[in-house]
């Protein structure tokens, strides 16, 4: 109950900062909000009333597709049955899979592992987010460490096929998959229905669609992690996705220790780098996800390093804005 009001007011927040009405050329934006993937999303688009119903329905099936595709909780997801037969033999799984994880292999890569969707059985332990969270033995960890390593992953990319090189690797895309399906569903919007204004919000990940109608920028707030009722800053976004990771939405408080949801794969536990929470905002909202995760995961100083090294090798349209708030 908790988190869901916490999500209802962010997802308030993110609507009054839009500042979505009806445009200067006269085409007003309609809206829906649903629970999908585990979270509350709203999604606004500039569009004709009578043809959104069928947007938004092809917009939610999609949503609904991918988790059942990619969700590691799900345990008839084609990631489960990945999860449960890949180890030592190649198993073929379908294009989206293997784009989505091939991507995140490329930034554990680029991360140096700070991002890595091989630690499932090490995210299973903790359980955070659910009511069974607990604070895991030492020994329980260390049994996962440096085997349950995305460099234990092999793809194959002439049959589209993915194996494990031992049982420790479980794969869970949770730090990447809405930054997958906030791109899918703007390229939805874009190719099929000629969209041309609109924004997307999935949880902690916004992706706009061009200006507003009116001209002007989306303004997209950033939450406050010590206070979920106020933002830190609100931003002014066109064509750009913002993804924040932070610590203050999924934890739990054990003998007066706080223990959040973003882990750190050198040790198993919750990063401890001295922050509170890391908004990216570029052009790609895979990227944006998966940063987010790592640049938490670094902390401050070596997160600026990574960003400043990594925006010299993209293109102006890609480069990335970064925002950290402090313990």
């Amino acid at each position: 109950m908790r988190k869901f009001i916490l999500l209802m007011f962010t997802v308030c927040l993110c609507m009054i900062c839009t500042g979505c009405a009806a445009g200067n050329n006269g085409e007003n934006y309609v809206e829906e909000n649903n629970i999908k993937m585990g979270t509350i999303c709203n999604i606004k688009i500039a569009a004709d009333k009578d043809k959104s119903k069928e947007i938004f329905e092809n917009l939610w099936s999609t949503l609904d597709d991918i988790e059942k595709t990619m969700s590691a909780k799900i345990e008839d997801s084609e990631l489960s049955y990945v999860n449960n037969n890949a180890i030592n033999e190649e198993v073929v799984i379908s294009e989206e899979l293997y784009y989505v994880i091939e991507k995140s292999l490329y930034y554990a890569e680029l991360t140096e592992g700070a991002f890595d969707p091989a630690i499932g059985n090490i995210i299973d332990l903790w359980k955070i987010g659910t009511d069974e969270a607990r604070v895991p033995e030492k020994e329980e960890i260390e049994k996962y460490l440096g085997e349950a390593n995305y460099k234990n992953i092999v793809l194959n990319k002439d049959n589209n096929s993915i194996r494990f090189l031992n049982d420790k690797v479980k794969l869970d895309l949770g730090g990447i998959v809405k930054g997958y399906a906030a791109d899918r569903i703007k390229e939805i919007l874009i190719n099929n229905y000629n969209i041309s204004s609109g924004y997307i919000s999935l949880g902690g990940n916004v992706m706009t669609i061009g200006k507003k109608t009116d001209g002007s920028m989306f303004k997209i707030g950033i939450q406050s992690p010590y206070n979920v009722n106020k933002l830190d800053r609100v931003v002014e976004v066109c064509d750009k996705t913002v993804v924040t990771s932070g610590d203050y939405e999924r934890f739990f408080i054990e003998n007066g220790i706080r223990y959040h949801h973003i882990i750190d794969p050198a040790t198993g536990e919750p990063a401890r780098s001295g922050v509170r929470s890391v908004t990216i905002i570029t052009s790609d909202s895979i990227m944006a996800d998966a940063i987010s995760t790592a640049c938490f995961v670094m902390g401050e100083d070596k997160a600026k390093n990574f960003i400043e090294k990594l925006n010299g090798k993209l293109e102006e349209k890609d480069y990335i804005e970064s925002y950290t708030i402090k313990q």
